[in-house]
């Protein structure tokens, strides 16, 4: 078990960077004369752009232990599975119903602009701003950082300056608006993704917390997450579905205020039954969840089975009902809100789980498994991990000679493999 959750770790962390080495494989083996920087330029395009795609093919070039499983095991995944989790699908399903209560207050812009888009998808650009920004801490009332206008270079004139007033002023607009709506404090989104990998570029307590306009663009445009949701929403798809089908929206939330990360759980629904609850903090032992537990349980079970079950899926086939539930459940407040829904899909982490466990349980009747972080805590990864690669594939990115090495290796790996597997 511990083996096998060692491995997910690993080959998760290798991201799509790997499907995109096995092409450079495949273009070594069909010519000869294929220029070394054209081959790294490549890479390090798709190491820069690309967050998460399936690599678990590859899996056993690198290790025979690991036992993997087919994707067939999961649910029929459709692209109304996927738009049906998108933030404000439900969050509106929600706000119809009456059920406000279990959401946090949202502001949304639809359909953003494609100037938007662009500049959140292209490199080499800084704010033209002339305001000065401002810097919140709990420590302090305020402290001054300073602006893109302040920054000198001798690579400036290399630089594009945008000025959000003119190039998306729908955009600018909205965002200033919200934080006008007695709103000091608010979190960005897109559809279906928070830029919850970008935390660290902003002074704010590692949180996606954000006090201007500024601060929104910059979190959008440094995090991975987003460019996922921008490029690929519909990357596990068989079917093919264009990037141009998809309407972006913007969602700026409300900031909980003292938001204990030990009381969100993931919820595992299949088939229209949960079939696991996981703490969504798996870095850590929260001690005192154990003396709670059946107790959020229940709550869960309650909220799940009179309010979600009811009033979200409404005629859709039991079959159908599959997805991913974050929830935040504070029982001493009774305090319950809907964080996110996700896809029931190999892109959602599954936490202390594996997907093989969820997939594979021997009976549907079964109560399920609710578990929290303890002794395994120790093996799970750091947040947002699978934007981590090896040193030596970072390496190779950077200097032609050791890709071309890199990549006779896996070829050479993987031959191994082939005769392996025909023996």
């Amino acid at each position: 078990m511990i083996y096998e959750y060692a491995n997910m770790i690993f080959f998760k962390s290798l991201s799509s960077l790997l499907d995109h080495l096995l092409l450079s494989v495949q273009l070594i083996q069909t010519s000869k004369e294929i220029p070394l920087d054209h081959q790294s330029l490549v890479l390090q395009s798709f190491f820069w752009n690309h967050r998460e795609t399936q690599v678990f093919k590859l899996a056993l070039i690198m290790t025979t232990d690991f036992h993997a499983f087919s994707d067939d095991k999961f649910p029929v995944l459709t692209k109304n599975h996927i738009d049906s989790c998108k933030y404000t699908n439900w969050y509106e399903k929600f706000q119809n119903k009456s059920l406000s209560k279990y959401t946090i207050n949202s502001y949304i812009l639809k359909n953003l602009p494609q100037s938007f888009i662009s500049f959140l998808l292209e490199d080499g650009i800084k704010l033209k701003t002339n305001t000065e920004n401002t810097f919140h801490d709990d420590n302090q009332d305020f402290s001054d950082w300073s602006s893109s206008e302040s920054d000198t270079s001798s690579d400036e004139e290399s630089i594009k300056f945008v000025d959000p007033k003119i190039e998306f002023s729908e955009v600018e607009n909205f965002i200033t608006s919200c934080f006008d709506k007695k709103n000091s404090k608010l979190t960005p989104r897109l559809n279906w993704s928070a830029p919850k990998d970008a935390v660290w570029i902003l002074p704010y307590n590692n949180s996606m917390l954000t006090y201007t306009s500024e601060d929104v663009y910059l979190l959008l445009k440094s995090s991975n997450y987003i460019m996922h949701d921008l490029l690929y929403p519909y990357d596990e798809l068989k079917d093919n579905c264009e990037k141009e089908d998809v309407n972006h929206d913007l969602i700026l939330r409300e900031w909980i205020e003292n938001f204990n990360p030990s009381l969100e759980f993931r919820v595992f629904v299949m088939s229209g039954k949960i079939i696991g609850i996981s703490q969504r903090d798996i870095r850590t032992e929260y001690i005192y969840l154990h003396d709670i537990k059946d107790e959020v349980r229940s709550t869960i079970d309650n909220f799940f089975e009179e309010i979600f079950i009811k009033n979200y899926f409404e005629e859709s086939s039991t079959q159908e009902q599959n997805l991913v539930l974050d929830l935040y459940v504070d029982i001493k407040t009774q305090y319950l809100k809907v964080i996110d829904i996700n896809p029931f899909a190999r892109s959602t982490e599954p936490l202390l789980f594996t997907w093989n466990e969820l997939l594979t349980q021997e009976s549907a009747n079964k109560i399920y498994e609710f578990r929290l972080g303890e002794n395994n805590t120790k093996m799970s990864s750091r947040d947002h991990s699978e934007n981590q690669v090896p040193l030596e594939i970072f390496d190779a990115s950077l200097d032609p000679e050791k890709l071309r090495e890199l990549t006779y290796e896996w070829n050479r790996l993987l031959s191994k493999q082939l005769k392996e597997d025909d023996a």
